[in-house]
């Protein structure tokens, strides 16, 4: 049987790899609480919330293009033998 080995997660070196995730969440929710407090504060969380969700989609854009990038060798490699390309 094998065990479970926990992989240790790695700090944050630079803004590509910070996680955005939890902030984000928190954001959302602020958002939400804050309409019973006022719409001051509603109005401060939501743009905080724009402006992590305008930086996670610029993370999200890179690592699309790096992935998109890994896959382009594979590609311009013919999808069939070429006794079946006529």
């Amino acid at each position: 049987m094998m065990m479970y080995k926990p992989q240790l997660v790695k700090k944050p070196t630079n803004f590509k790899t910070l996680p955005l995730g939890l902030p984000l969440a928190a954001a959302a929710v602020g958002t939400v609480t804050a309409l019973a407090f006022g719409k001051r504060y509603h109005v401060i969380f939501g743009i905080a919330w724009l402006a992590l969700s305008v930086l996670h989609g610029i993370q999200h854009a890179g690592k699309m293009k790096r992935d998109t990038a890994a896959l382009l060798p594979a590609q311009q490699r013919p999808a069939l033998p070429r006794y079946h390309v006529r």
